[in-house]
């Protein structure tokens, strides 16, 4: 028992424990740096990530807005101009089938239009596979999915409105009728052409709105995600719309207040697994 003691208390034997205890620290120590960084590069990743979407709803917003700009603006209100046009003649006019004919023409607009192409796909796959996105997020890429679907089977529903126009030739008050959705010399209604170019805007509209939605959710959650690396983060990108708010291609952001309230803010105070892991370790 003595000779243990001894050997216990001699100076090789503080070395040894020494030197393995060191051993120990160094390569637990490394073990958890090397941790730390490896939770600071999926922080660095999802931010990436995020400014990639970023950049994308930035590409399909505009594209909206362009197709907005030269595509429905003018088809609504050329439609609108002919039809008030239309309505004030008939106002006038005893005998419409007559006077239409005789003293009435109109040129319909009858150009077909391209649907606008998004990479919707990738920013579906982005936001719902590679960021931690959360409610209101996720809701407003459903919505813009579904509303993007809505307008360009519109968009394709007018296309064929109008070949079948140019195909049949219709003429006086039958195509008038046709064209602007009114009663027919017969009692009839065909609503179509109108009510096309009612969801064609409508669609339009909801899909820039909630793309907008995305693109603000998208900024937020970049620059929480940003503070947690401090200054080697990133850079978040902001697109600014400030050009085509002034032109009147936005649409009215108080249309969705009611639909964004349904939708808890998020906040630092619920990071996702990475950062989980990474607050865990910043505390070890």
């Amino acid at each position: 028992m003595n000779q243990l003691w001894h050997f216990l208390n001699s100076e090789f034997f503080s070395g040894l424990l020494v030197g393995t205890l060191s051993a120990v620290g160094g390569a637990y120590g490394g073990h958890l740096i090397a941790k730390r960084q490896k939770i600071r590069d999926e922080l660095q990743q999802e931010i990436n990530n995020i400014n990639a979407a970023i950049a994308l709803i930035f590409d399909a917003i505009n594209t909206l807005l362009v197709f907005k700009q030269e595509a429905v603006r003018p088809m609504l209100e050329d439609f609108s101009l002919k039809l008030k046009r239309y309505e004030e003649f008939a106002e006038n006019t005893d005998d419409i089938p007559e006077g239409i004919l005789v003293n009435f023409h109109i040129e319909f607009l009858l150009d077909a239009v391209d649907p606008p192409v998004v990479p919707l796909a990738r920013i579906e796959s982005l936001i719902f596979e590679k960021i931690p996105s959360h409610g209101r997020l996720l809701g407003a890429t459903a919505s813009m999915i579904r509303c993007m679907s809505a307008l360009n089977g519109a968009v394709n529903r007018r296309n064929a409105f109008i070949t079948d126009m140019m195909a049949k030739e219709y003429q006086g008050v039958e195509g008038y009728s046709k064209y602007f959705g009114l009663v027919t010399d017969r009692g009839r209604v065909d609503e179509t052409h109108p009510s096309l170019l009612e969801i064609i805007e409508s669609s339009m509209n909801s899909t820039i709105g909630f793309g907008r939605i995305i693109q603000k959710e998208l900024v937020k959650l970049g620059k929480r995600r940003a503070r947690k690396l401090g200054d080697s983060a990133p850079r978040i990108n902001e697109p600014n719309f400030g050009k085509a708010e002034r032109s009147g291609l936005l649409p009215n952001e108080e249309v969705f207040q009611n639909w964004s309230a349904l939708y808890r803010e998020p906040t630092d105070d619920e990071p996702t697994p990475v950062l989980q892991r990474w607050l865990k370790l910043l505390s070890d």
